[in-house]
């Protein structure tokens, strides 16, 4: 390990080169404590942008971008400076030593109702919309015996939180807040919900995987941007496709039909169970090999003198054509 800290940008870039790396990783971007221009500086013959940043970086030197077919389909290619380095599966990296909780909190103990129908969402609170939240609070209207626990930090958020419930006759009663925790007690606390309802514009991504792995339920609507569809590759990863939705008339049908109808949930929390251990999402050891192996391919492309391009391992899947009607 070497530490740039206190370095410039320009002797950053410089000890990285006098190193002579093979492939410079930027696992930032535009995230907190980001420093692109090392990378636009060209630090390593091959430059891949991967995992914090849930966008194309800009940056000319930037080669390859880590995605997977479902949060970059071929018709979003374009809008990316970078080529994609495609895993097979979920772009994301999860880990399988991920212990399970030994002791999870009462109901009582996080301040939820015990005879209640627990909606539940814990994404950041920037990344819920009006668009959401009237289909929260119309969900709530529809089942009476519900409420909605929903990540709120600070008192500002509560209360704007609250104010918008009460526009759209929701009471103060119906809205469970939580607050942050460490990520072994927000795990503990997570299988305490019934169904964990996403936003749409920057959709779970972390908080996603964690949930799953907690054995809950995620209902989602992609869009078209990397950010919104990063819900829809782990569910996909872990097969349940059914619970990603295509309108928001969709969404709502199905948290409500999950809602009302136990025995369906109660399927679904159990084939997620059983698909932990047996889907893509979080086979480490499969992850690690495919990653390693496209990671060669773009040394071995680079050696070689050729461009970057998109990077498959095997071919490039097709699309299934739809059927004439």
């Amino acid at each position: 390990y070497v530490s740039l800290v206190g370095m410039t940008d320009k002797q950053a870039a410089e000890r990285a080169r006098a190193d002579g790396l093979d492939i410079a990783v930027d696992m930032k971007v535009y995230t907190k404590g980001c420093r692109p221009l090392i990378f636009s500086q060209r630090v390593a013959p091959t430059q891949v942008s991967y995992l914090g940043y849930p966008g194309t970086s800009g940056i000319s030197n930037m080669d390859y971008f880590v995605g997977d077919p479902v949060t970059v389909p071929a018709k979003t290619r374009r809008f990316f400076n970078e080529k994609i380095i495609y895993m097979p599966n979920c772009y994301q990296a999860n880990d399988n030593l991920r212990p399970h909780p030994d002791v999870i909190p009462s109901k009582a103990e996080l301040g939820l109702p015990e005879d209640k129908f627990i909606f539940c969402s814990l994404n950041n609170p920037n990344k819920v919309t009006p668009v959401e939240y009237d289909i929260w609070m119309r969900l709530l209207h529809a089942v009476p015996d519900s409420v909605l626990w929903i990540l709120a930090p600070s008192e500002h958020q509560k209360k704007n939180l609250t104010d918008e419930a009460a526009a759209r006759g929701i009471g103060p009663e119906r809205l469970v807040f939580a607050g942050r925790l460490s990520i072994k007690a927000h795990l503990a606390r997570l299988p305490q919900a019934d169904l964990f309802l996403d936003t749409f514009n920057c959709c779970a991504h972390t908080t996603a995987s964690e949930t799953l792995w907690s054995g809950v339920p995620l209902i989602t609507k992609p869009g078209d941007q990397f950010a919104s569809r990063v819900a829809a590759s782990l569910l996909t990863a872990i097969g349940c496709e059914d619970l990603i939705t295509q309108s928001a008339e969709d969404y709502f049908d199905l948290a409500l039909k999950l809602a009302q109808d136990p025995d369906a949930l109660g399927q679904i929390k159990q084939r997620l169970k059983d698909n932990l251990w047996t889907t893509p999402l979080y086979d480490s050891e499969s992850y690690l090999r495919d990653f390693q192996d496209l990671m060669e391919k773009a040394v071995t492309r680079q050696r070689s003198g050729q461009a970057p391009k998109h990077l498959f391992l095997g071919e490039e899947p097709t699309s299934p054509k739809k059927k004439a009607r």
